[in-house]
């Protein structure tokens, strides 16, 4: 009696083996995958070339900005450090106080407009993705694809050829949106 009761579950467990992977295969649609480098199509795309010129053009006039206030604080600095022996204490306490504070103001200045550029070139990500969606819906459409896979994300490419569609979607992109206003936030 003994052995019957433990090759049967033993068989019920070697059959269930046995027939989960024929039974996971037949619920298993076929994937067929295409591969987009977002990255190239950012750089290469006329809106993203438009859009990273427009970025940098705002990240200088921060930059100068940044050195202008920068300068200001230093010379005011120096002047109120030479001036302490010839002031009286609690004039020379209220210039010190004054002093951070305008530091303080100019921190929050440039961190403000370095934020605001953070979003600016965020808004414009968004949009680019926006107008990236149904180019590569129809795409895979067209393929008859399953999945869209982001180059990056590829550790092994056996005979790729005929997946990659980056070339595609920016031909198409550059139709679609050539160029995009960021919003400039040193304004």
């Amino acid at each position: 009696m003994r052995k019957t009761t433990f090759i049967k579950p033993f068989l019920v467990a070697l059959i269930a083996l046995i027939l989960m992977p024929l039974a996971a295969n037949a619920q298993t649609p076929e994937a067929k995958i295409l591969v987009v480098d977002f990255l190239a199509v950012n750089e290469r795309s006329l809106v993203g070339q438009d859009v990273d010129a427009q970025l940098r053009q705002y990240q200088l006039a921060l930059e100068g900005r940044a050195t202008e206030l920068q300068n200001e604080i230093k010379l005011e600095g120096e002047t109120l450090v030479s001036q302490q022996s010839v002031l009286p204490p609690d004039v020379y306490q209220d210039q010190a106080i004054a002093y951070q504070q305008k530091v303080q103001r100019a921190n929050t200045e440039i961190e403000g407009k370095r934020n605001l550029l953070l979003k600016a070139a965020q808004a414009a990500q968004l949009e680019i993705n926006r107008v990236v969606r149904p180019i590569i819906d129809n795409i895979m459409r067209d393929r008859g694809a399953t999945m869209v896979v982001d180059n990056q994300f590829i550790y092994a490419s056996m005979g790729s050829t005929g997946i990659d569609i980056t070339n595609e979607v920016i031909t198409q992109l550059d139709i679609d949106l050539k160029s995009y206003a960021v919003r400039d936030p040193n304004q």
